[in-house]
């Protein structure tokens, strides 16, 4: 399970030299997912890709929150990161 965290935050934010990313660290931007790994499974499909996972319990998106007990939050704290992308 850490292997597999560390290959979604801190790995791919290192290889892509984004500062300040991908570890929880004062004045860092970090993102929380609170979930059960017993119970956590992709519900999304090619025809409905925007199904949640079950199994989350909360999100925190760069310290607040996005979803709570499962249901989503209509707050967007994240932000587009284009010029990291080209």
């Amino acid at each position: 399970m850490a292997e597999s965290l560390r290959r979604i935050t801190s790995l791919p934010s290192a290889r892509l030299g984004l500062p300040k990313r991908g570890v929880l660290k004062r004045d860092h931007f970090s993102d929380i997912c609170v979930f059960d790994p017993e119970s956590i499974a992709n519900k999304a499909t090619a025809r409905h890709p925007c199904r949640y996972a079950t199994g989350v319990a909360h999100v925190l998106v760069n310290g607040r929150l996005a979803m709570r007990h499962g249901k989503r939050i209509s707050v967007n704290a994240g932000q587009v990161l284009r010029d990291f992308l080209c």
